[in-house]
Parts: structure tokens; sequence; C-alpha cells
């Protein structure tokens, strides 16, 4: 916790100068005792890599004041005051998961040996008990050959004592990592460190009668290992009393491969994404307990494409490239939205409606049956229709657009008639053919049949003409512009109509035909 990481450099700077690597598990330490709680708490955090803080016997601490530590030390050479109610306090704090070190060799337990004291419930979790007359007070060296390979022996190869050593022996379940060469008074191995767990506590034993303060300076009466020995234990405590990476499964440990293993992780904890171990060897990239940011929820590195949607990184979907719903942002497929999404059929997303985008994201179009304002149609019914001309203008006679859906035949970009167009787009002279004939009289006729005649007009848009008929003074209208001046007959027409124009002179030279022929009978 960044509590301990701040004040933790004294210490790890001081151990380091003893020889002693600062444990990856330093802790934080409540040092609970009589008198001298404060001078132990002062000399461990010197010696140790921990960081340790004194607490007077004589008050009962809190839960919460317990909580606040990693590991609780209890350390003194004689009876504790307030011992039922700190044992009481204390069985509560170790059925919770929390840790607890017992630093002194029989003194917190002496019920056990029916002499009086109690620790209350704590007594029924503790890894040694003081039989009656088995205590011992004499020199003794640690017995090399007794070492067990555990995290709280690593690097320990002696230790000695002055004339105050233990004299307890171990309870039922209770793991002993080494012993003292002698044994008790009762004649059996006499413990220097073991442990007992229950539940997620760790309960440990370091089986020592520390000549301090009472007979000397702290530590002067041990040689050897002896703050190698503190820094493990505490430290260990810590971690649930585990010898995590030894290949054999111990109490607490899920699993031990030795190292971290596909199944197995480097703390003895089974591989589980989401546990908030990160084991590579599973192929997890990271391992956060759940989905962050950075941290998918499947234990990969959070990355747009990956497949695994990542909403607290901001992603609405993660298909693992663009999709018909997902875009290739990780954000929900929507026209609009400024991302081009060919896999949903956009051609073009400029965020709504522009000159050259339509509103529906598809490329702007006349003819593609979507109505663009903004690119200047003023409809669009996708093709020619009675309402919209093919050039998504409106239909409207006049226009220059000859929409034959609006019924037109013809549009030259006006409304005026006579000029071959009429005001409502349709074709003029459909039903004038200038047939209207002029009778006039004329003189006796000269034999080339000149004279006078009438002239007729026609202002339906037909034929003009004007005959003299110089036998009779009768004239035909010629509606076929045909002159026929070597008979009298003289014809013009306005017409338009070249089909009639060939007919009326067809006719008009029947006419002259018969003419003659009467003139020579």
């Amino acid at each position: 916790m960044t509590r301990v990481a701040l004040r933790l450099l004294p210490s790890a700077l001081a151990a380091l100068a003893l020889g002693i690597a600062p444990d990856a598990r330093a802790a934080d330490v409540l040092v609970i005792s009589n008198s001298g709680f404060n001078e132990v708490a002062a000399d461990l955090t010197a010696n140790t890599s921990h960081t340790c803080t004194g607490w007077n016997a004589s008050v009962t601490p809190t839960q919460p004041d317990l909580a606040a530590y990693d590991v609780v030390l209890l350390f003194e050479n004689g009876v504790f005051s307030n011992a039922v109610n700190v044992g009481n306090a204390l069985r509560t704090f170790v059925d919770g998961g929390g840790d607890v070190v017992i630093g002194t060799f029989y003194w917190q337990d002496r019920s056990d040996a029916g002499f009086g004291g109690s620790w209350g419930t704590f007594e029924d979790v503790d890894p040694f008990t003081a039989g009656a007359g088995a205590c011992e007070y004499s020199a003794d060296d640690l017995d090399p050959a007794s070492i067990v390979t555990h995290p709280m022996t690593a690097g320990v190869t002696g230790l000695h004592a002055g004339s105050y050593r233990g004299g307890v022996t171990a309870k039922l379940d209770t793991v002993v990592l080494a012993t003292w060469t002698g044994t008790n008074n009762n004649g059996l191995p006499d413990p220097v460190i073991g442990y007992r767990t229950q539940a997620d506590a760790c309960i440990a034993g370091v089986s020592i009668f520390p000549d301090y303060p009472s007979y000397g300076a702290f530590g002067t009466d041990f040689s050897g290992d002896f703050y190698l020995i503190w820094d493990n234990v505490i430290a260990n405590a810590d971690a649930n009393c585990t010898s995590c990476g030894d290949g054999v499964v111990d109490p607490g440990e899920a699993c031990d491969d030795g190292g971290e293993s596909a199944t197995c992780n480097a703390d003895c904890s089974a591989a589980m994404c989401g546990d908030g171990v990160t084991n590579m060897t599973a192929g997890e990239d990271c391992d956060d307990g759940s989905e962050t940011a950075t941290c998918d929820s499947d234990c990969t590195a959070v990355a747009c494409g990956d497949g695994t949607a990542n909403v607290t990184a901001g992603e609405e979907c993660d298909d693992g490239g663009e999709s018909a719903t997902c875009d290739d942002d990780c954000s929900l497929a929507m026209c609009g939205d400024l991302v081009v999404n060919n896999m949903a059929g956009e051609t073009c997303d400029e965020g709504g409606r522009t000159a050259t985008c339509n509103a529906d994201c598809t490329a702007v179009s006349c003819g593609d049956g979507v109505l663009n304002v903004t690119a200047g149609e003023e409809c669009d019914d996708g093709g020619e229709s009675a309402t919209c001309d093919d050039d998504c203008t409106s239909a409207v006679c006049g226009d220059g657009v000859v929409n034959m859906s609006a019924g037109e035949e013809c549009d030259d970009a006006n409304t005026d008639d006579g000029d071959g167009c009429a005001s409502d787009c349709l074709l003029e002279g459909g039903g004038s053919t200038g047939d209207e004939s002029g009778t006039g009289s004329g003189g006796e006729g000269s034999g080339d049949g000149s004279g006078s005649g009438a002239e007729s007009v026609d202002d339906t848009g037909g034929a003009t003409s004007g005959d003299s008929m110089g036998s009779d003074g009768t004239g035909a209208a010629d509606g076929g512009g045909t002159d026929g001046g070597d008979s009298g007959c003289s014809c013009t027409t306005g017409s338009d109509d070249e089909p009639l124009r060939t007919l009326w002179s067809l006719l008009g030279l029947l006419g002259l035909g018969v003419l003659r022929r009467r003139r020579r009978s």
C-alpha cells in the first residue's frame, strides 16, 4: 500500500546495510507490548524491511485499529496486562483474516500451563503451548539440520541464544520450521519457528525470550540470523504463511508448480482471468480484476478491433473490424456519425446532408430517388414523373424540358401560341389544312389563263392561297403551294405541314388537268 511504501525507505536502507534484502512483502506492523513497544518498534524498523509502530497493551485495540496494519506482533517478556481483552480482540482479527506473530516464548499462553494469565479465545489458535515444567532457561543453538525450506527460513543458517531460549511445545497442526538443538524440560523438541493457519489468517511463533528491556540492550543476548528471522517471519505472515514456489502445495496454496504456469499463478493461486494476477504463461496481457480502460475483461490489452468490446475504454462495440453495425473506430454504425461504413451500405458520411452526400449517406445523384435540396434538387422521384422532370426540377410547362409523363408533346421554354408549340405544350397545326377557297370574277380570260381572282386567307395556321383562273374566273384554293403559271393558276401557302402541302399540290394538278381537257373539247 502507498502508506507503507512512503514509510519504508529508511528501514529498507537500514536492512540493506545489514545485508538483509528488503522483502517484496514489506509489511506495516503493529507491535503490542507492556512497556517496550516503542523501543521494539524502532529497533525492528531500523533492522528489517518492515515499518513498525508501538501499541500499549493496556489499551484494547479496536478492529479498525488492527485492520490498519498488515501484521500484529506480540512482543513481551512478561505477563501482558489487559491480556484477556487484547486476546479476544486478536481472535476476532484472526477470524477476519488478520495475521499475527507471537514474538516471545510462552508468556502469552501461560494459562495452558495453569499458572495464571489468559489470552481468552486467542489461545485456541496460537501455535505453541508452554506445558507445565517445559520452560528451559539455557543457552542453545538453532539446529541447522532441523531447518525446513520455507520463506520464513530463507537464508537462515544459524542462531545462538544466550541464557534465554524457549521451552515450548508445538500444538497439533502447527508446522515447525526449525528447532533448537536441545529439548524442552519435558524432553520434547523445542521449536524456534512455527506457524498455524486458519482460513486466510497466519499465526506464526518465534520461540525466544529476548533479554530486553530488563536485562540489557535489545537483541544482545542473540547472535546469528536474529533480525533475518524476524524479517522473514513477519513478511511471510503477511503472505499467509505460504511457501509458494517450492513445488509443494502447502496449506493456503491452491497450487504450486514451482513458478508460474498456465494453470498456476506465481503466488500459488489458481490461474484465472479476473483474479487480479497477470499470468503471461496463461496468455494474459494484463489482469486488473475486471474490465478497465487499459485491460479487457478477457485479460488482453485494450485495442479497438480486438473483437472485445470495452465500454470502460469508450468502445460501443468491437466486431474485430468494420461491420454493418459497428464502425472501425468501435462506435455504433449510424448514418450521420461522420464515419463512412461501407459494410452498412454507406458511400459517404458527412454528418448530414451536403451538396455531395445525401442524408441517407449515399452519394448525390439526380435520379437516385433521394431529394437533396443542398445539391439544388427541387424533387427526385427516381426518374421522370408527372410532377418531377428528369433533371430533378419541378415539372412546369414552359420550363424547356419535355415531360411526357406530364402529357407534354413539346416544351420550347415559353408559353406562347403560334410558334409550333402551344401554351399547353401540345404541338400546333394538327387540325388546320388551309382549305378555304376564294371565288372571284375576272375578264374573259386570256389564252394563257391569266386573270384576277379572290384571295383566301387562313389565320388558323392553314394555307394562304390566291388563284386566278383566266378561263372562267373560278379560282380553287390550292394549299399545295404549286405555281401553275402556264395555266393561269398561281398558288402560295404558309403551312408548315408538309404532308398536307403535298396533298393539296396533287389535287391542284388534277384540277388543272381536268380544265385543259374541257377546253380542248
